[in-house]
């Protein structure tokens, strides 16, 4: 009885060694466990912390695209309304060229008749110097006022013609064409032409011999006017004739796409440099420059027509690029032909003749181009936004 017992004793205390030793172990396993899963939860709200701060930076992101694409609309809208009024402005320039070159035109028709208009006046006087003798004693004080005061006038109006230059629309801030130039001497030739022939009319020859005979300080101031309208005449003739064979190929151009207007350059170029080499009185650097600039006129009315800004702006990304780019490379082929041609002017001269080069800047040719390429260069980098 007394070993059942300590059996069941030792049975006892084994179990309750046992169970404490469970207990112990479930305890650890409790620590380990908490342990566990507070850092499960610190990651876990590490990875939250992290993720919301990715969806704060993506919200960011979205809201500066957003921001960026509002800009860019904005921008775009900003060039469109520059390119409307730069447009519009070019418009009232073109219309108010239209208007200076109609009142030229006028102005010239009416001058062809500037001494036709006094020929009432100079039969009245030719009608007395026949019924009078030609002494300078019999002659009318009143008849010699007449015609002084003939002479005064026609010398007034004379040289306000001969001062006239065919740079007087780029002075004043137009952009004309080159066909305005050509259209130029060929009017200034014509007007001197019609001028000169009237100078040298009997009835005017009649004129200038009672000047001379009564010794008149006018004589003097006719016979000046008349040597300069015919040193104007001469220089209009040769400007017109070396002129004519440039008008093809300005036409080429202006008829053609500007996408195709590549291989017209050249053959304009070519033509500028034998007028240099040939004509007397327009190779000179202030001439040319006016007929360059003139060319650069024609190219970039030609570009915008080809580009259209708006049109530009609406387009697929890729086809408004296309064209933007090779408008790029015809201005950069424009400029890069010129300073070929500078450098072999040479080749244009006969053996013998003196060789003239083309010692001015090439800013004073490319100003007005090179500030259409920074505005072209706005609207290319717009469109790639």
């Amino acid at each position: 009885m007394e070993n059942i017992l300590k059996e069941i004793k030792a049975l006892k205390k084994e179990m309750t060694d046992k169970q404490e030793e469970h207990f112990k172990k479930q305890e650890e396993s409790s620590k380990a466990m908490t342990e566990e899963f507070k850092k499960l939860k610190t990651e876990v709200k590490e990875e939250y912390a992290q993720m919301k701060k990715d969806i704060t930076h993506l919200y960011g992101e979205v809201k500066e695209l957003k921001s960026s694409k509002e800009k860019n609309e904005e921008v775009q809208s900003q060039i469109l309304k520059k390119i409307k009024g730069l447009e519009k402005q070019n418009e009232k320039l073109e219309l108010e060229q239209e208007k200076t070159l109609q009142r030229q035109m006028d102005y010239q028709l009416r001058f062809r008749n500037i001494i036709e208009e006094k020929n009432e006046d100079i039969r009245k006087i030719m009608c007395e110097l026949l019924a009078k003798s030609l002494s300078s004693e019999l002659v009318d004080k009143s008849i010699i006022h007449a015609v002084e005061t003939a002479v005064i006038e026609w010398t007034h109006q004379i040289q306000s013609v001969l001062k006239r230059e065919s740079s007087d629309l780029l002075l004043k801030g137009q952009d004309p064409n080159p066909k305005v130039e050509l259209d130029f001497w060929k009017n200034r030739y014509e007007d001197l032409q019609c001028i000169y022939d009237q100078l040298k009319a009997k009835r005017i020859s009649a004129m200038v011999e009672l000047l001379d005979r009564v010794q008149s300080t006018y004589y003097a101031a006719f016979t000046s006017v008349l040597r300069d309208v015919e040193a104007a005449l001469v220089e209009a003739q040769d400007i017109n004739v070396h002129l004519k064979p440039i008008q093809g190929p300005l036409e080429e151009i202006e008829n053609v796409e500007f996408n195709e207007v590549k291989p017209l350059l050249n053959r304009v170029l070519h033509t500028v440099c034998l007028i240099w080499a040939t004509s007397k009185y327009y190779s000179t650097p202030a001439r040319t420059i006016v007929l360059l600039q003139e060319i650069c006129s024609l190219l970039i009315q030609q570009a915008r027509n080809y580009l259209n800004y708006e049109d530009l702006l609406k387009a697929e990304t890729e086809e408004s690029l296309r064209k933007v780019e090779k408008a790029f490379d015809v201005f950069n082929y424009f400029k890069q032909l010129f300073e070929e041609r500078r450098e072999t002017l040479n080749s244009y001269f006969h053996p013998g003749q003196v060789v003239k080069k083309w010692d001015f800047p090439s800013v004073m040719v490319f100003a007005q181009l090179d500030n259409f390429l920074e505005r072209l260069q706005v609207v290319h980098v717009s469109i790639k936004l």
